[in-house]
């Protein structure tokens, strides 16, 4: 599952605003000037590529403790474009940092400056990562890979997890372009599986590291 928390001064952040984002609320666009980098304090938001007939690149979702609007143009060219769309999947909360003052802030810290580089370099690789399961068609590694991004703990412990249920076959579909119909009959072969439940809540993720061996393409339905 990935995460990215990021190590960041909270007296830092209570300098700025919070701001809540309804569910399916465009945070930033491609293309269009960033002036805020956002910390995530609550929810999900899925950044995407758009393409030029309109579809999108398969999503990476941020979730609490990540910066989204910070790319390896924002760090190393200064550029304040952002190369695709941020939207909330959940409504989220966030906390709106001004882009010149978080310039300031990574130059004063660079314990911070690394580990936000590093947290770009990796959502790079998972990108192409992606890429590469779209081209070699491995639908049921696209379907986990998803999956497993959505997954959220239970409880504090997070020992276990589940997939909430306003994330539904169709809207999963939607998000990693692929037909209702294929994410269906994966998700009923992952419920074969044990490897997932369908419960009123949502998901319950019965196995979250056969789930993500699967999202890494290490395993393939028999």
């Amino acid at each position: 599952m990935r995460n990215c928390e990021m190590k960041i001064d909270l007296d830092f952040l209570a300098n700025y605003p919070l701001e809540t984002f309804e569910r399916g609320t465009v945070i930033f666009e491609k293309g269009k000037e960033l002036k805020y980098v956002y910390y995530l304090t609550e929810g999900i938001c899925a950044g995407m590529e758009l393409m030029v007939n309109g579809a999108h690149t398969m999503p990476l979702f941020y979730h609490e403790k990540e910066f989204m609007g910070v790319a390896k143009e924002l760090l190393m060219t200064g550029s304040n474009i952002p190369m695709g769309n941020c939207v909330a999947k959940t409504k989220v909360t966030v906390y709106k940092v001004p882009v010149e003052d978080f310039r300031i802030y990574l130059r004063q810290n660079p314990e911070v400056y690394q580990e936000v580089t590093k947290s770009v370099v990796k959502s790079q690789h998972e990108m192409l990562e992606i890429a590469h399961m779209r081209i070699r068609g491995n639908s049921v590694a696209i379907v986990c890979n998803c999956l497993a991004a959505l997954m959220r703990p239970m409880w504090r412990e997070k020992k276990d997890y589940y997939i909430p249920n306003l994330f539904t076959i169709t809207d999963i579909s939607a998000n990693i372009q692929l037909h209702r119909v294929t994410v269906s009959r994966i998700m009923k072969r992952l419920t074969e599986a044990g490897i997932i439940e369908k419960k009123s809540y949502g998901w319950k993720v019965l196995d979250a590291k056969l789930l993500e061996e699967y999202a890494a393409g290490e395993r393939l339905f028999e």
